[in-house]
């Protein structure tokens, strides 16, 4: 017979069924070692801002099939594991289950409840799997020592189970309910009218808001429950079975253990403990700080009440031998004795808050005292603690924007204003696109320009910039550099402020800048290849051909699927259309002034300069966009988006000072937001009042 198959005798050939067992053992280690990455990331995130979130490392898809991954040795039922080394594999995978579920706890408060449903029950199919797969082990002899302590991890693993299902029960109304009292917090920060530029008043605002969210966190909340907390120590107890076995394992005499080595091989095996070690004392880290963290609350404060009392009967000595009903009592029993063990067992220990006594209190409470519960335990830190926190949160984003503020962009601004006096800072949001220019028009009708956003005309003046500017790459690359510096804010500004009709003209500038690193393509024209084949292209050259052929190019776009647009809102026509029909309109503003620029060098420079126009409009809506950004959103994202417009504060600090006595046009803050009501408002100033305003 050949390799693989039958034997001479009939029997299958088994000999190359283990041969991939050492493969599959690196398999497991790097799917363990991936867990110990994202829960390094999570724990370095957590000393950093003090607060120990799941970020990377919470419940999910992603985390419960690496967990299956990594766990594949120890729900393998038929390897022979003899050695010391084997055995212990066994036990490691399933603390590291419990490390894994501890750590998942606080992200209950992030999930929907589609989400809690999904991820619970997967989680349960995948503990109760674990559970059924080891007793099978015990069963057969797979596993044939540390059995007293086989049989108490798993009892861990059950109950943190039970915990994590039962904190579930609690997370959508008590979502609600700190999202409510998020909302009444919110009446202490100005109203959006009142945020203008100036750094320290949006500083100060900003840390109100990081206050608020700390203190409103759902993550915090749940971390500092009871029955997250008793997670944490429940898995303390892993850990430190887990430690007693590895010493017991390795001092010698002390087990006997079967002679040879598994299937997977002593490299493999080695290289699986190492993984999970590392990923059980890295993940037991934050599950043990939130349960340490309640213990010495807990235990300071009971500990000022016992030295209050005991001052009281110092001061009072007369009473301590008569109770308040006037019967004695044993006031040295009582104060040496009965006072320090009740606090120090109650407390100290926290017997009656981290051993099963919370679970069977849940179960038999109802519903609201669940909630209750948690929003009392969770809200246990003070308010200068969460004022603290949430201060040298917030300190340390905006001073992260500062370092990294879009020196480019700014000096482009310093520039502009040098240039020109404020009231002519923002002419080119006119000028961009004149309104004498007609419309596309067919035979039958006329086609309506599409309204513009702040992103795409930049862009397409960028492009525009690029098919001329070429030959002076170095001024191209710096120009493109401020664009894109810029565009990081127009897209935070349109994100929060626009409504969704424009959504179709920011796909269209986000495709059309997402091909200008790699080729200079307007709709179906290349534009390098065009211009490059005149071969007297230079700085010097008149651009109003190319003009014109640009603007061209973009009225066929359009009209070749004029039959695509009878009737059709903005919103559904294709993103090539909209590009062209403003490729039109730009290329046609600028030949109505060409005589202005006679060379393409002064034509780069009025490009720039209405770009620099464009931004400084757009970034004077910036105020109003944090404001909507921390408070236009619910409790549960509320934290990041926090976070994120701090960081975009920082970054605009110089920004602020630019724009602080620049002239904005006489509109309300929901009106600034759109490039259109700026247009309205610049086309009326200028047809009545001359020149000198447009």
């Amino acid at each position: 017979m050949g390799k693989h198959g039958c034997n001479l005798d009939g029997s299958l050939n088994a000999a190359s069924f283990t041969k991939p067992m050492p493969t599959m053992g690196i398999y497991i280690a790097g799917a363990s070692f991936i867990c110990f990455l994202c829960m390094s990331k999570d724990l370095i995130t957590g000393f950093r801002s003090r607060s120990f979130h799941c970020r990377l490392f919470s419940l999910n898809s992603m985390t419960l099939t690496l967990l299956s991954m990594a766990t594949k040795l120890t729900t393998d039922l038929n390897s022979p594991m003899p050695s010391h080394l084997d055995q212990l594999s066994k036990l490691t995978g399933t603390v590291f289950i419990c490390t894994a579920v501890a750590n998942f706890m606080p992200s209950l408060a992030t999930m929907n409840d589609s989400e809690i449903i999904t991820n619970i029950v997967s989680l349960a199919i995948f503990i109760i799997t674990v559970i059924v797969d080891m007793c099978i082990q015990v069963g057969t002899g797979a596993i044939y020592t540390f059995l007293p302590e086989h049989v108490i991890v798993l009892a861990l693993m059950f109950v943190l189970l039970l915990l994590f299902c039962l904190s579930s029960f609690a997370v959508p109304a008590t979502r609600n309910v700190l999202d409510r009292q998020y909302r009444v917090k919110l009446k202490y920060i100005d109203e959006p009218e009142k945020w203008r530029h100036d750094f320290e008043h949006l500083k100060a605002e900003m840390e109100k808001l990081c206050t608020m969210v700390h203190a409103s966190s759902p993550q915090r909340v749940f971390g500092n429950s009871k029955m997250c907390t008793t997670a944490g120590f429940l898995n303390f107890l892993s850990v430190v079975i887990l430690v007693e076995v590895t010493v017991r394992s390795f001092v010698p005499g002390s087990l006997s253990f079967c002679n040879g080595n598994s299937d997977y091989g002593w490299w493999s095996i080695r290289t699986i403990l190492c993984s999970q070690a590392l990923a059980v004392f890295v993940g037991s880290y934050a599950p043990l700080l939130r349960w340490w963290k309640m213990i010495t609350q807990s235990f300071t404060k009971n500990f000022l009440q016992i030295l209050k009392g005991m001052k009281d009967q110092i001061l009072n000595p007369f009473n301590l031998f008569v109770t308040e009903q006037g019967k004695e009592d044993d006031w040295v029993r009582k104060l040496a004795f009965y006072l320090p063990v009740k606090y120090i067992l109650t407390y100290l220990l926290n017997i009656r808050g981290t051993l099963l006594l919370p679970s069977i209190t849940f179960i038999l409470r109802h519903y609201p005292p669940l909630v209750n519960s948690v929003l009392k335990e969770g809200e246990r830190e003070s308010v200068p603690a969460n004022f603290q926190l949430g201060h040298s949160e917030c300190e340390r984003m905006i001073n992260g924007g500062i370092k990294n503020n879009p020196c480019l962009l700014i000096k482009l601004l310093k520039n502009r204003t040098n240039d020109c006096n404020s009231a002519g800072f923002f002419n080119g949001v006119l000028e961009f696109d004149n309104y004498l220019v007609p419309p596309i028009t067919t035979s039958d009708y006329e086609i309506p320009a599409p309204p513009n956003c702040w992103t795409l005309p930049v862009v397409i003046l960028t492009s525009v910039a690029n098919s001329f500017g070429h030959s002076d790459k170095e001024r191209m690359k710096s120009l493109k550099n401020i664009v894109r510096e810029g565009l990081r804010f127009t897209k935070f500004i349109e994100e929060n402020l626009e409504d969704k009709s424009l959504i179709s003209v920011r796909d269209a500038a986000e495709f059309l800048w997402a091909g200008m690193d790699y080729c200079t393509f307007f709709v179906d024209i290349n534009l390098h290849k065009e211009l490059s084949s005149r071969g007297k292209f230079s700085m010097t050259s008149s651009p109003k051909g190319i003009l014109k052929k640009l603007a061209n190019a973009g009225k066929g776009c359009v009209l070749r699927s004029k039959a695509k647009l009878m009737g059709v809102p903005h919103v559904l026509w294709p993103i090539e259309v909209i590009i062209g029909y403003n490729l039109y309109r730009v290329c046609e503003s600028i030949l109505l002034d060409i005589e202005k620029y006679r060379t393409i060098e002064k034509l780069f420079d009025s490009i720039e300069h209405t770009i620099s126009d464009l931004l400084a409009a757009c970034l004077s809506n910036l105020p109003h966009a944090l404001y909507a950004e921390c408070v236009l959103t619910d409790i549960a994202e509320a934290e990041e988006r926090v976070k994120r417009a701090a960081y975009v504060l920082g970054k605009s600090q110089e920004i602020f000072q630019i724009l602080h006595f620049m002239d904005t046009p006489d509109l309300d803050h929901v009106e600034l937001a759109y490039l259109e009501k700026w247009r309205s408002v610049k086309q009326y100033k200028d047809r009545t009042s001359g020149p000198d305003l447009a």
